[in-house]
């Protein structure tokens, strides 16, 4: 992208996972200076290194990208402003938008009535418009009329190496032409496509949409896992049968954590209130998923209640596979409350005395995964592997007692 001309100059709140590929891929187009709250974050990144290893030394380290705390940004004459910071619950489940609410505060210092200003975080709808644009206008002095806004919902996957961000399909909205004309022609060139939705309300609910059916759907296959359990039946076996019909939608069960699918549809749930609206079927889903974590440690302890000397060894805790983030995570937690009763170590690559373990646990799956089943392979002694969720492979080992979930 040498000799390319810088049209926009933008500041990206935020650093995470979803942050930090949109700075490296709108760096290649315009001046970025990419701002996160966590000192340790921004030191990272200013030697190229990515904590989540998403992200290469090289796109972080690009001429055109610049990283700053929160507290040292100053006025730098920006275009736009994009904000990309994470919108969690707190531990009763309800909606925390305080660093949403920093990152209009601060935006507003240095907004000018020719900005844009552009959300990327999961908000309940509404939020943009009533709660972002009213802060920008309140500190920034400007008319709220003239202040240009946009929604974008983000649709990072982290770990998902095939739908990466400049694959997607990106939705934009805004409160004015001019607005959207702009978010479209940053967002043009490092995504798939652009679509642009009618308002911002309906952007904003479409991603908690989008989560609420997969948080639904898994809540599906996770009963009817629990409901094999009970006739004794291989689940795995019965859904290769079902899907050999052509109209049988096939979903995976499994233990939902992570800071999208089990948070957002939360964010709908506590705004339906104010509706007066009782939802029956995304909270029972939500409500299901969050307690399945019980059922497979039962389900573990009951298939190991025999075993004499337990000596267990738990390989993958992350949120999910192929990542390494453990915040949120339900495999974290599946591994807590093993240790309970448990003689339970988490596995490293340099782990002492392999052999004496006498179960295997596998959550989710990771680099380790593989260095760890290539050694129980070799192993000569009676052992028992339970896979959670993830087919290993490992038919025809001696002494192999399997239990896959």
């Amino acid at each position: 992208m040498n000799g390319l001309k810088m049209k926009n100059k933008i500041c990206i709140i935020g650093l995470g996972y979803v942050g930090l590929p949109l700075a490296t891929s709108l760096a290649n187009y315009h001046q970025v200076i990419g701002v996160d709250i966590s000192k340790k974050r921004v030191e990272d990144l200013k030697r190229g290194y990515d904590q989540n290893k998403e992200i290469s030394k090289k796109k972080i380290l690009n001429k055109n990208l610049k990283f700053y705390e929160n507290k040292d940004l100053k006025d730098n004459k920006f275009d736009i402003f994009i904000i990309t910071v994470p919108t969690p619950v707190n531990q009763i489940k309800k909606p925390n938008l305080s660093s949403l609410i920093d990152a209009c505060k601060l935006i507003s210092k240095f907004f000018k009535k020719r900005n844009l200003l552009i959300v990327e975080s999961t908000v309940s709808p509404g939020t943009t418009e009533n709660i972002c644009k009213k802060i920008i206008s309140n500190y920034s002095k400007i008319k709220y009329k003239d202040i240009q806004i946009c929604f974008s919902p983000e649709r990072i996957n982290p770990g998902d190496k095939k739908n990466t961000l400049n694959k997607i399909n990106k939705v934009i909205s805004g409160n004015s032409r001019v607005a959207i004309k702009k978010a479209y022609t940053i967002y043009k060139k490092i995504v798939k496509k652009v679509y642009i939705a009618d308002n911002i309300k309906s952007a904003e609910i479409s991603k908690i949409f989008e989560n609420a059916q997969r948080d639904v759907n898994i809540s599906l296959m996770n009963e009817l896992l629990k409901i094999c359990e009970l006739y004794n039946i291989d689940y795995n076996e019965v859904i290769r049968i079902c899907s050999t019909k052509w109209n049988f939608s096939y979903f995976k069960p499994g233990l939902v954590g992570g800071h999208c699918v089990p948070v957002d549809p939360y964010y709908l749930l506590e705004d339906l209130k104010k509706k007066k609206f009782k939802s029956h079927i995304i909270k029972n889903s939500r409500d299901y998923n969050e307690k399945f974590v019980k059922f497979i440690a039962e389900k573990i302890m009951a298939f190991t209640r025999k075993i004499k000397n337990k000596k267990i060894l738990f390989c993958g805790i992350s949120f999910k596979n192929n990542v390494l983030d453990t915040r949120n995570s339900k495999y974290f937690e599946l591994y807590k409350i093993l240790k309970k009763k448990n003689n339970i170590t988490l596995y490293e690559k340099n782990i002492n005395n392999l052999q004496s373990y006498n179960i295997y646990i596998f959550g989710s799956y990771n680099l380790k995964t593989n260095n760890l089943i290539n050694k129980i392979k070799k192993m000569k002694n009676k052992k028992i592997v339970i896979s959670l969720f993830n087919d290993l492979n490992l038919k025809n080992i001696n002494n192999l007692k399997y239990l896959r979930i």
